[in-house]
Formats: structure tokens, sequence, C-alpha cells
């Protein structure tokens, strides 16, 4: 998002550019605030003041950008139980579906779970090592202000970890279709090569879907838009 250089006031535009690079606040929130902004303003040259004397007002209403921010992101601020209370609500969601219709062992199956962990786990580690993994996990948790915050490397492990999810889905699905074509002739075998190329696709998009796709939208709210600039 721009910053308001349209705008009669330039300290406007200063004020954001501020809150943009040393306030931390995201793209999103960055709009949000500048709506809230050009309302006051509006309001303002509705009472008679003219347009200096308006922003001026403003700004010293909304104080410092750094106390500002760190508040605005507080109140704006997405929890930590309420991140895992809406995965949990589509888990539980997913589990009614399909209680109804199958036993909730068949949607349970080692190989594999085996299968779409070890490689996204392994490519991950092989690609970013583990500290950046629980570094990426802290950061998407933690309630510091983001100009302290440098998640750029975090964000790209999250995005190559979906990647990596659908990948292992699709890798298992071949794998279970292998050992099906190997086993056609005998029928006893035929089931496990079945559940790891279905169930393996269902792990590998739950896995991308709700894990590293929430990851990365926990991640991006808390980034300063300068960073989100370099994506």
């Amino acid at each position: 998002m721009k910053p308001l250089d349209y705008h009669p006031s330039a300290d406007f535009a200063r004020y954001l550019q501020t809150l943009a690079l040393e306030g931390g606040l995201s793209c999103d929130q960055l709009a949000e605030l500048e709506d809230h902004m050009l309302t006051r303003f509006e309001a303002e040259l509705a009472k008679g003041a003219d347009p200096t004397q308006a922003g001026s007002a403003e700004l010293r209403c909304l104080g410092n950008p750094t106390d500002l921010s760190f508040e605005y992101r507080k109140t704006h601020a997405m929890s930590s139980l309420s991140r895992f209370l809406g995965i949990a609500i589509t888990v539980a969601m997913l589990l009614l579906a399909v209680a109804p219709l199958s036993s909730l062992g068949s949607f349970v199956d080692v190989p594999s779970a085996l299968l779409v962990g070890g490689l996204v786990l392994g490519g991950l580690v092989a690609s970013f090592g583990p500290v950046a993994i629980q570094r990426a996990l802290r950061q998407a948790f933690e309630r510091r202000p983001s100009v302290e915050r440098d998640v750029r490397e975090s964000l790209r492990l999250a995005r190559h970890g979906y990647r990596l999810s659908w990948a292992a889905g699709a890798v298992g699905v071949l794998v279970g279709s292998v050992v099906l074509l190997t086993n056609l002739g005998g029928p006893a075998q035929l089931g496990g090569g079945l559940a790891v190329a279905i169930l393996s696709l269902l792990y590998g998009a739950l896995l991308a879907e709700l894990g590293f796709a929430n990851l990365a939208q926990w991640l991006e709210r808390g980034a300063p838009a300068s960073e989100l600039a370099t994506h």
C-alpha cells in the first residue's frame, strides 16, 4: 500500500511511512489505519478546520507512532488460543462429517503418516535446518512488536513446507499405486496400497492447508509491511 501521497498534509505521509518502516504494522493494518485517519481528517474539515489544522489535530490525537503501533497490533493480534481453536474446530467438523460414514480408524494409516511426515520434515531440515523450524514456530506465536522480528526466512520455510506437503501427498499416491499394481494377483495386499495412495494425499492436504498455510498467514500478520514487500 502506498502512503497518503495525495493527502494535503505531508505529515500524514511521513507518519504512515514511520508506522510501516519503524512501527512494524502489516499492510492490512496500515490500510485500516489509513482509512481511520482519512475519516478523522474529513471530520475535522467538516468542523471548519483547514487541511493543515485538521492534519495536525489528528496526528496529535494519534500520538507517538511506535506506541500506537504496539497498541494497535496488540488490539488486532489473533491470540494463540484462537488460532488453535480455529484449527480444532476444522478438525472436529471433519471428524463429525466422516464418523457416520466409516470408522475413524479407517483414516489412520501409519505408513502414510510416516511417508508424508518424513518427506516434509526431512525436506525442511535439509533446506533450512532444525533451528529455523523452531524459530518459525516461535515467531508465529510470539507477541513482540514486529519491528523486532525478521520473519523473511520463516515465511520462506512456511511456503516451502506448504509445497512439500502437497508433493509428499502426491508421492504417496504414486507409492500406493505401485503397491497396488505389483499385488494385483494377491487381493489381500490391495488394501494396504490403496490406503497409502489415498490417505497420503489426505494427510498432505491437511498438513499443507491447516498447518503451513496457517503458519504463513500468522507470520504475515506479524510482519512489517517493508518485509512483505520483498516477497
